[in-house]
């Protein structure tokens, strides 16, 4: 079986923002690569503004034998990559924290019966100052 669930709701300028699409790149290649190691691939992303919050969900199945490790650094829990070298992996989702956190949005991540969820929620009003920045300070 194989399922892919999309659904976008966004105004156009939105869908411009720099860190919106570093959002989206590194989210959806994980979650890409992961489902499709698994037998019944399954995708869902469901991305939309109500009331000034934009709040994106990204579900996928994943091989659940594959331990989720994690190491405490601070106060942040990280999850660390299943990906060979891992000295070279791992970057994506540190990029996606630093963007949630630049615009005080949330971010969770939980697994269960073999799917993996990050749901992220950004404040609109944040992110349309910051597009004009384009965010380009977190890549330097």
């Amino acid at each position: 079986m194989k399922t892919v669930d999309i659904k976008v709701m966004l105004p156009e300028k939105v869908q411009h923002s720099f860190d919106l699409n570093v959002l989206l790149g590194n989210l959806l290649e994980n979650a890409i690569e992961a489902s499709e190691k698994t037998e019944n691939k399954y995708l869902s992303v469901h991305i939309a503004l109500k009331r000034g919050v934009l709040k994106i969900k990204i579900e996928n199945s994943f091989e659940s034998s594959c331990i989720l490790q994690e190491k405490r650094q601070g106060k942040d829990i990280v999850l660390k990559t299943t990906k060979p070298f891992t000295d070279q992996h791992g970057i994506g989702l540190k990029n996606v924290k630093k963007i949630v956190k630049k615009y005080n949005g949330t971010m969770s991540v939980t697994t269960q019966n073999g799917i993996f969820c990050v749901n992220l929620i950004l404040y609109m009003e944040d992110l349309e100052n910051g597009m004009q920045r384009q965010g380009q300070e977190l890549y330097q």
